[in-house]
């Protein structure tokens, strides 16, 4: 059997003689990284993206190189709004595989909707900000900030579940359920959505504790707890009586059991019930700037490692095209040699018109030289040049002139042939009335190749054409 790590051969026992690797134990990590694998796979299926994300975490620690948990990580994360976690998986997984993987696709993705990931980038700073305000206090701020966060990227769990504690701490149950609602529909086995299901839910049995207390009737609606005799007016002066001295301190009584009731049974419970929800509150803010802080990093580390593989792809890709870039000079060279030596010198001259010179090896170059400066292009620009005088004399203006303009562009600053081809191409602009092109070709004839067997002739000709 071979070492899963270095892939030499294992001879005996479980440890890898090459790199020390325990073989048994790692084969067991890898089968328990599958399995982990297909336990996040049914629950993602099954819309329980906490939960599949906790399996999948687990899977790609045990297996690092388990490209399908990597990615169907990267999946989930991005279904919960979570991009750029999402991010940094897919890149882990298209370093270890660089063939036919999804995670490519996944990035190029969204490196194509730009305005996509700006807009998930948005969202993160507006939930950064309300969770600020949170803990400012400033709920009606946090609230602002939170549902713009919501308007950019509406699957963003962690922002649904903070406008869910938005609401409860503005108590406002009814939309606080809305929410969270939301993040059930989303994620059915949310942990934070389902601690605030249960602070918002009324415990059960309260109605029915309240109507054998004697604080409820049976139409829900509240009940007085001491009922007092009124008193009896008449049209004389009424007498003090003890009954009516009765009546009176059995209200005040009543009024000061009434007070101690509450103060001792009911005021309390609900005292220490408010202490709970605001502890319980309180811990989930804290939990929440833990999970942004976690998310900050991620996000900064996810961003460094994307912006260092686009930098190394690109230099990847510039090296590429550097070698690219040499070899298909090379190869011109080398058709170049080949026409050359089957007598098809103007076919060679054209291949190496096309060569960079610059990116040539050294001894490439020496080969390129030779051509160029004696065995191509001074035969070719020669012959160039005959067939273009016969052209001429023909009268055969255009063709000439083609071959004129080769011979030119093949033709050395100081061959024999340079000064009568510009003196030809004169000619042809001064007979196709092109007279500002014909002056620069006399010019150039007069100013640098004063020894020109017909210097006479271009000096006649750029002296008509100036002066007419």
């Amino acid at each position: 059997m071979d070492c899963p790590n270095c892939q030499m051969p294992v001879k005996r026992g479980s440890l890898c003689t090459n790199c020390g690797t325990d073989y048994v134990l790692n084969k067991k990590l890898l089968k328990l990284s599958d399995i982990l694998y297909n336990k996040g796979l049914a629950e993602a299926k099954a819309g329980s993206f906490s939960y599949a994300i906790e399996s999948l975490s687990k899977s790609v620690t045990y297996n690092k190189k388990n490209i399908m948990a990597q990615n169907l990580l990267g999946v989930v994360l991005f279904e919960c709004g979570r991009v750029t976690e999402a991010l940094k998986h897919w890149i882990i997984s298209s370093s270890l595989s660089k063939g036919n993987n999804a995670a490519k696709l996944y990035i190029d993705s969204v490196q194509q909707n730009t305005d996509t990931f700006e807009r998930y980038a948005q969202a993160i700073e507006h939930y950064n900000n309300a969770l600020a305000y949170l803990k400012q206090r400033n709920e009606d701020m946090a609230l602002i900030q939170v549902k713009k966060a919501l308007d950019l990227n509406p699957v963003f769990i962690d922002a649904l579940n903070l406008l869910s504690l938005c609401f409860i701490v503005l108590k406002d149950k009814e939309q606080a359920f809305v929410s969270v609602e939301r993040v059930l529909s989303l994620d059915a086995n949310n942990q934070v959505a389902l601690n605030y299901y249960k602070i918002l839910s009324p415990p059960k049995g309260r109605a029915d504790s309240q109507r054998r207390e004697g604080r409820v009737s049976q139409t829900g609606k509240p009940q007085p707890s001491i009922t007092a005799s009124p008193f009896l007016y008449t049209k004389a002066k009424p007498k003090f009586s003890m009954f009516h001295l009765a009546s009176v301190l059995l209200f005040f009584v009543g009024v000061i059991c009434t007070f101690a009731y509450f103060s001792v049974v009911v005021i309390p419970p609900m005292m220490e019930e408010i202490k709970a929800q605001n502890a319980d509150l309180t811990v989930q803010v804290e939990n929440l700037t833990s999970d942004n802080q976690t998310l900050k990093e991620n996000l900064d580390t996810a961003t460094k490692d994307y912006t260092s593989d686009i930098e190394n792809l690109k230099n990847e890709k510039a090296e590429l095209e550097g070698k690219l870039l040499v070899e298909q000079n090379a190869q011109r060279v080398n058709t170049a040699s080949t026409q050359m030596n089957s007598n098809n010198l103007e076919g060679a001259a054209d291949t190496l018109f096309t060569v960079d010179e610059s990116v040539l090896p050294a001894d490439v170059r020496e080969i390129y030289d030779a051509m160029v400066f004696s065995s191509v292009y001074p035969v070719v620009a020669s012959d160039l040049y005959q067939r273009g005088v016969a052209q001429y004399n023909l009268n055969e203006y255009t063709e000439a002139k083609r071959l004129f303009e080769k011979a030119n562009q093949y033709s050395a600053a100081g061959s024999q042939s340079k000064p009568g081809i510009i003196y030809h191409l004169g000619l042809i602009a001064q007979a196709q009335g092109e007279n500002e092109a014909a002056i620069a070709y006399f010019s150039d004839v007069v100013d640098n190749y004063p020894d020109f067997t017909n210097i006479s002739g271009a000096s006649t000709a750029l002296a008509q054409l100036t002066q007419g």
